[in-house]
């Protein structure tokens, strides 16, 4: 159902422009639904090593969606005010997009994932960089990875990630 959503049937279409028209569902509502089906999307375990919770498909489906409703939403949750009562979603949205980095999911979805971690972090540089300057060693596990947009997507987030780090420890990563 969430392509179907993603890509409105021909019955659905309408005028070319209307799919500016769209209205997406608010992200926090979206992820609510999708943690009250599996509440073992908010625990943070080491996530490499993690089985898949879904099918790789539907976690494909599921980001592709869930990014439109980030997009839709984000833009208002920009500014210093209001950035905070919007973080608790992303956070449930990076969870998400880490238990999709197991090791068991497909190129496709690590690469959908990697991209979508990417995305976030265009609109909450700041926040994305705290976020992940302290898994440093587990986004360094997906440099070798066999995808190029996984690689590229994950070097990218790396150097969001440094800039949160004191200038000692970026040295000490880079000579690891």
């Amino acid at each position: 159902m969430a392509p179907e959503g993603l890509f409105p049937g021909e019955g659905q279409r309408g005028a070319v422009g209307d799919y500016n028209n769209l209205k997406y569902p608010k992200l926090e509502d979206m992820l609510d639904y999708i943690l009250k089906q599996q509440p073992a999307l908010l625990e943070a375990t080491e996530m490499r090593e993690a089985k898949l919770l879904f099918p790789s498909k539907t976690y494909v489906a599921m980001i592709k969606f869930l990014l439109k409703c980030f997009e839709a939403d984000a833009e208002q949750y920009r500014t210093v005010e209001r950035i905070l009562e919007y973080w608790p979603s992303v956070e449930n949205m990076c969870l998400l997009l880490e238990h999709a980095m197991a090791y068991e999911g497909s190129v496709e979805l690590h690469s959908n994932a990697s991209k979508a971690l990417i995305t976030i972090g265009t609109y909450f540089q700041e926040m994305i960089a705290s976020r992940y300057a302290m898994k440093i060693s587990w986004l360094k596990q997906f440099l070798g990875h066999m995808d190029f947009d996984t690689r590229d997507a994950i070097a990218r987030l790396l150097g969001i990630a440094s800039h949160a780090l004191p200038a000692s420890h970026s040295l000490f990563y880079q000579i690891n």
